[in-house]
């Protein structure tokens, strides 16, 4: 069952955090609907605060740290910094991410002015490049429209040219030790379209009860434009970790919002989470992989697979067709798409 209606308070700033309880109806259940919509919780209950923000301009690089984020229909943002705008990808257009190239989480990525990315890595030269805002050609980026991949699904992006290419093939790739043969190229992409995309649905819509068909995103592994955890829950998986030598923190999961306040994996029964004006939808639990092992200081992979092993251990999805069809891995965090009734356009 869902929790009821949540409030919660920002910094000061008026914002909240939001749940509806779902009476007499499973979870399941509700997931046959075909056309769907969510009404909206009519009351709210405080359960936290807001303790930090931020955003992934590229995905599987380090994150832009933010006071406020905008939610728009496909993503977060922080001033031009829109959440997973930019992707590394192979040069047949399938996702490079720190599953396979830990060191990128190592790489700061930030828009620094309109239309301006600047790139610094240890020991590499900064670099700095234009993108443009539709598919025109700019001297940097050759305005070649590719199709690409994420885990399976295609998506459209934007090629960025030879020199950003050569940059993260130099650091990701040479400046490794990497086999041989498995010393290929890299390239950067750009989500050129504005609006976001929406991938084909029909096989999560089938078993993500609160998915919609109008849900959109960027360059976001799954359905959901906002990844939200809690201290409580870290604390609790830190507890777990105990005596294996390992200790995360939330940069291991990349999350949007982290949050304080609460008991542990409380977000697990939330269904609308309200910030400010804007209200999530949640839409799934973020299940975990082997990116999570990876050290955001160190750009290297835990030795041995925590905290994932741990979690594999008390986190799995309770229901086993869930379970199957997320392919028995582990949960932690949350993920949430915009209601249209309260982005910011």
């Amino acid at each position: 069952m869902r929790d009821p209606g949540l409030f919660l308070k920002e910094f000061g700033i008026a914002a909240a955090i939001g749940a509806t309880l779902l009476i007499g109806i499973s979870w399941w259940f509700l997931g046959r609907k075909t056309k769907r919509t969510f009404p909206l919780p009519s009351k709210w209950r405080p359960v936290g605060t807001v303790s930090s923000l931020r955003v992934y301009p590229v995905k599987s690089c380090k994150g832009v740290e933010a006071q406020k984020l905008l939610v728009g229909p496909a993503a977060l943002s922080k001033d031009l910094n829109v959440d997973r705008q930019f992707m590394i990808v192979d040069e047949a257009g399938q996702l490079v991410s720190a599953r396979t190239h830990p060191k990128s989480v190592l790489i700061n990525a930030e828009i620094i002015e309109e239309g301006l990315l600047r790139l610094t890595a240890p020991d590499m030269p900064p670099l700095e490049l234009n993108f443009p805002s539709n598919a025109s050609n700019t001297p940097e980026c050759r305005g070649i429209e590719m199709d690409c991949v994420i885990h399976g699904r295609p998506v459209k992006a934007m090629d960025m040219g030879n020199a950003v290419s050569q940059w993260l093939t130099e650091f990701l790739v040479f400046r490794t030790d990497r086999p041989a043969e498995l010393r290929l190229e890299v390239r950067l992409v750009f989500h050129h379209l504005p609006a976001g995309q929406r991938r084909n649905l029909a096989r999560a819509l089938l078993h993500l009860p609160f998915a919609s068909e109008d849900d959109k995103s960027m360059f976001h592994d799954e359905i959901g434009a906002a990844h939200i955890i809690s201290d409580a829950s870290l604390e609790d998986l830190n507890d777990h970790l105990k005596g294996t030598g390992t200790s995360v923190s939330a940069l291991n999961f990349r999350p949007n919002i982290t949050i304080s306040g609460g008991l542990p994996y409380a977000e697990d029964d939330w269904l609308f989470v309200k910030i400010g004006e804007a209200v999530l939808r949640t839409v799934r639990p973020c299940t975990r992989c082997i990116m999570t092992t990876v050290d955001p200081q160190k750009g290297e992979k835990n030795e041995n697979k925590e905290p994932l092993a741990s979690l594999r251990k008390y986190r799995t999805v309770e229901d086993e067709t869930m379970n199957k069809f997320f392919n028995y891995a582990p949960k932690l965090v949350f993920l949430g798409c915009p209601e249209p009734s309260s982005v910011n356009d």
